[in-house]
């Protein structure tokens, strides 16, 4: 099994979780958590056992995101 594989359909990218998770810096309780919320993209199911998020929702909460300030 491949780490943060990425899936190409129909013209944008389909994320894998681990993905999602390198990209944002949420561990996986905390997507799933906002998820339940309503405050962070639903994944897409890809198989029985295989779930994704659409790369443009994912890039597009990360830029509505407040800049952080250290």
């Amino acid at each position: 099994m491949m780490m943060g594989k990425v899936i190409a359909a129909e013209g944008n990218a389909i994320l894998r979780r681990r993905e999602v998770e390198r990209l944002t810096g949420l561990s996986r309780s905390t997507i799933y958590r906002l998820m339940e919320a309503g405050s962070f993209p639903r994944q897409h199911k890809l198989s029985v056992g295989a779930v994704g998020w659409m790369q443009a929702e994912i890039s597009n909460w990360i830029e509505s995101r407040p800049p952080v300030h250290t």
